[in-house]
């Protein structure tokens, strides 16, 4: 929400928050990538989510921070 020149969120691998653009990155774990905070095994957890989504048209996302 309120990010300029965005319409959607989109779900996509990353690892660092500079890799996003108002997405989430999908992640099983938090930790340091190249001496940064990361979400880590993105591309593994992408993959499993797309796979649960398969046949489903839409769903409810609650966002919550924890730090």
């Amino acid at each position: 929400m309120d990010v300029p020149g965005r319409d959607h969120i989109l779900f996509h691998p990353a690892n660092l928050v500079e890799e996003l653009e108002g997405c989430i990155a999908l992640g099983s774990r938090i930790g340091i990538l190249d001496g940064k905070r990361a979400v880590l095994s993105s591309g593994d957890t992408f993959k499993r989510f797309m796979k649960s989504l398969e046949g489903i048209e839409a769903f409810h996302l609650t966002i919550s921070e924890v730090f």
